[in-house]
């Protein structure tokens, strides 16, 4: 129907407008003026007294600490609001601690340049972005352009899809509609 249609078209340009702010967002994260680079990381992940919030007044982590030893898996379980994607977004340096530091190998991440660090960082979110592409464009999207046969087998793919994917048989889309995601 005609509303059903305007109400859509609402949604989408009220998201787009949402997207647009974002882009035009001042960045607040500033990379260190003499970055280090781990060239052989271990991988030792260390919080140590972290307070932060997202509101001056209401700090959502108060003196967190914990480590992950090389090589050793935990889990970041709660109750939704608890801070579990707070914890990764600090490590990813989407934020800034208040208070205490964030260590990799014993170097404090700020000391990173954000681009290296995010390279030490395997990370699926449990909301994934999609674009309206081949699950092989996305991918690529993520890794930068090249030589796909390169990349896929960093990649657990069934071996049917990868198998359709490289002889450019049957293509996968990875979701229908961008702005719903």
């Amino acid at each position: 129907s005609v509303g059903g249609l305007y109400n859509e078209m609402v949604v989408k340009f009220v998201s787009m407008d949402r997207v647009l702010q974002t882009l035009d967002a001042e960045i607040e994260i500033k990379e260190s003026s003499k970055p280090i680079r781990i060239r052989q990381p271990k991988g030792e992940v260390k919080f140590e007294d972290v307070t932060f919030g997202y509101l001056d007044s209401r700090p959502v982590l108060k003196g967190a600490s914990f480590e992950a030893r090389p090589g050793e898996t935990i889990a970041l379980t709660g109750e939704s609001g608890a801070g579990k994607t707070t914890l990764i977004n600090l490590l990813m340096r989407l934020y800034s601690p208040w208070e205490g530091r964030i260590l990799i190998d014993g170097r404090d991440i700020r000391d990173l340049k954000i681009k290296d660090l995010r390279k030490l960082i395997g990370f699926s979110s449990h909301d994934p972005s999609l674009m309206k592409e081949t699950i092989k464009d996305n991918i690529l999207f993520g890794v930068g352009a090249g030589n796909y046969e390169n990349i896929f087998p960093r990649y657990q793919l069934p071996e049917l899809e990868l198998t359709q994917l490289q002889e450019g048989g049957r293509v996968t889309y990875a979701h229908n509609d961008p702005l719903q995601i």
